[in-house]
């Protein structure tokens, strides 16, 4: 199998029959670029296979790195780390298929996750880079001690909230601003 740490964008036709491995990490500065904007100078490790299967293209791997996040609790910084792991296919067809437009279907539920690609340049950096943003989790926490009591203080505080738009008041206090 050949081994490539080089190049992002491969084409599909000219792999080998056994495929061809890819291995990235931070030292590779274009697709450290193409990173940046999920995951800043943190570090990370890709390693990923793809193989031809007929007329599709088996992508298998996994994905290691952090993300700066802030806690959706108590609004602390705090590190996510993030370890994706992927086993797909690439389908070429002369169009993407009208279920999406990103191109993207299938879970774990139904199969395998199938990638719709129009031509057979398949761009590795673009990959990667969605299956990180996918693996962002939704509501990070940051798993401190004090994390609720903090949660519960600023709830107390939203709920008595000052009001700066006029629009929003009763009659009776737009009338002292008036006044």
């Amino acid at each position: 199998m050949k081994q490539s740490t080089e190049r992002t964008t491969i084409n599909l036709k000219q792999l080998p029959e056994n495929g061809e491995q890819f291995q990235f990490d931070a030292a590779h500065a274009g697709l450290h670029s193409r990173l940046a904007d999920l995951i800043g100078e943190r570090t990370y490790h890709v390693d990923l296979t793809v193989r031809p299967q007929g007329n599709v293209f088996e992508i298998v791997g996994e994905i290691t790195t952090e993300m700066d996040r802030v806690c959706s609790h108590c609004g602390r910084d705090l590190t996510v780390p993030i370890r994706d792991e992927f086993n797909e296919l690439i389908v070429v067809l002369n169009e993407r298929p009208r279920a999406g437009h990103s191109g993207h279907t299938g879970s774990l539920l139904e199969g395998p996750a199938c990638n719709y690609v129009t031509g057979y340049e398949f761009d590795l950096a673009e990959f990667i880079h969605e299956h990180i943003a996918l693996a962002e989790p939704a509501l990070p926490l940051c798993q401190r001690a004090d994390c609720d009591d903090v949660f519960k203080r600023a709830s107390v505080q939203a709920k008595n909230p000052i009001d700066f738009n006029p629009l929003l008041r009763d009659n009776s206090s737009s009338k002292k601003l008036r006044g």
